[in-house]
């Protein structure tokens, strides 16, 4: 449909969990739904910024409780970068080697929230 309606533009994907539990599952979702075809993967490193995670008590759209969302720097601990770099060459490869764009969510922005929340980076 993009092609037809809007020729000139350029298409990504986000690889979705939706898709599966593993990183090959999510691969064969995307590829069942034509991400392949696109111009770019939109690689996204997380949904939230971790210290949204932090503050207490803890907005609604902040509630998680599946461990620690600070990535490791030394690469020793999970969540990790080399974890993350390998899950985008992963799905770079099955998608026919398309080229990545990363994209960090502001969620937690000053801007975003007009000052009434602010919360440091995860990455």
């Amino acid at each position: 449909m993009a092609r037809q309606y809007a020729p000139q533009a350029y298409i990504g994907f986000p690889p979705s969990d939706w898709g599966g539990d593993s990183v090959a599952e999510v691969v064969t979702f995307m590829q069942a739904v034509g991400a392949q075809h696109a111009d770019f993967i939109v690689m996204q490193t997380m949904d939230r910024d971790a210290g949204c995670f932090e503050i207490n008590p803890q907005p609604s759209d902040c509630a998680r409780g599946d461990g620690s969302w600070y990535w490791d720097e030394t690469n020793q601990t999970t969540p990790n970068f080399n974890q993350h770099l390998a899950t985008c060459s992963s799905i770079h490869s099955g998608l026919g080697g398309l080229p990545v764009i990363w994209v960090a969510d502001p969620h937690g922005s000053a801007l975003e929230h007009a000052g009434r929340h602010t919360w440091p980076l995860s990455r």
